[in-house]
């Protein structure tokens, strides 16, 4: 995803920074700026560990052949749906550790999206990411 209506974004190795839109950030709360860091944080980890995360991948789905994993430590690579999912999970504990009373649009839709389940969260993930032609690879 882009930086245009963006509020943060990982964009690779090279780059090696998570960027944050100033103009979106504005009127946010630090606890929900937060949780949107650690979204982009956990793609930085598939980016700098993918070892890591294809073993993570095949402890959760054992049947899923290798061939079938694209976590590729190439920042030109796009996310997959279950790289999504897992980057979502982890913005939606750290807004829920955080947030208090609070109310943030955004996070409070993922939050919600993830209580139902992971089935749900990645049909949400699909109609979100997999549009204008893009279709991401599930895992």
């Amino acid at each position: 995803m882009g930086a245009g209506n963006t509020l943060a974004y990982w964009m690779n190795i090279g780059d090696n920074t998570i960027h944050l839109n100033q103009n979106l950030a504005q009127g946010t709360s630090n606890q929900a700026i937060a949780a949107l860091i650690a979204h982009e944080a956990l793609h930085a980890d598939y980016s700098y560990y993918p070892a890591k995360w294809i073993a993570y991948t095949r402890s959760r789905y054992p049947a899923l052949p290798l061939v079938d994993i694209h976590i590729y430590p190439d920042p030109w690579e796009e996310d997959t749906i279950d790289q999504e999912y897992t980057a979502y999970g982890k913005q939606v504990a750290v807004w829920n550790a955080l947030k208090e009373a609070r109310v943030d649009a955004n996070n409070d839709a993922w939050a919600a999206y993830y209580a139902q389940g992971e089935a749900d969260m990645k049909a949400e993930i699909r109609l979100l990411y997999n549009t204008g032609g893009t279709v991401y690879e599930e895992f």
